[in-house]
């Protein structure tokens, strides 16, 4: 079982798809963006997303059965 304190060397396929569709960027630049920020995402102590960023969540995650719980469970672990 997977640290929850500690971030996924990489992230579940649906979350790279849904940053995909959120940024517009490849998933070559999600995967790389991930590697080079993920200790600094996942030491983040406190999640606010704003209006507009709850309904892209919406809008994208649940095409792929994501729910805010998907990627914030218990200390950021996500499942999938």
């Amino acid at each position: 079982m997977h640290n929850a304190m500690l971030p996924p060397i990489t992230l579940s396929p649906s979350v790279e798809a849904i940053l995909v569709g959120i940024t517009d960027m490849d998933l070559a630049s999600i995967k790389k963006g991930w590697s080079v920020l993920r200790h600094l995402i996942w030491s983040s102590q406190e999640f606010l997303p704003s209006s507009e960023e709850v309904e892209l969540f919406n809008l994208h995650g649940l095409c792929y059965r994501l729910g805010k719980s998907s990627l914030y469970v218990y200390s950021h672990y996500y499942v999938d």
